[in-house]
């Protein structure tokens, strides 16, 4: 879905450890907040000078 928006995180190894519970409404949001983080986090990197790999 991000990649169709044109959104690429530059990694998602957090994203694969945490579980989430479809049924439960606090899970999609703090699923919605860890992507928002990852996608924050991954265009600063990719606009900063001094960006460490």
């Amino acid at each position: 879905m991000l990649a169709r928006e044109g959104i690429a995180l530059d990694g998602v190894v957090l994203l694969r450890r945490v579980s989430f519970q479809a049924d439960e409404p606090k899970d999609a949001l703090a699923l919605a907040s860890y992507i928002d983080t990852h996608i924050t986090e991954s265009r600063r990197r990719a606009v900063s000078p001094d960006r460490v790999p």
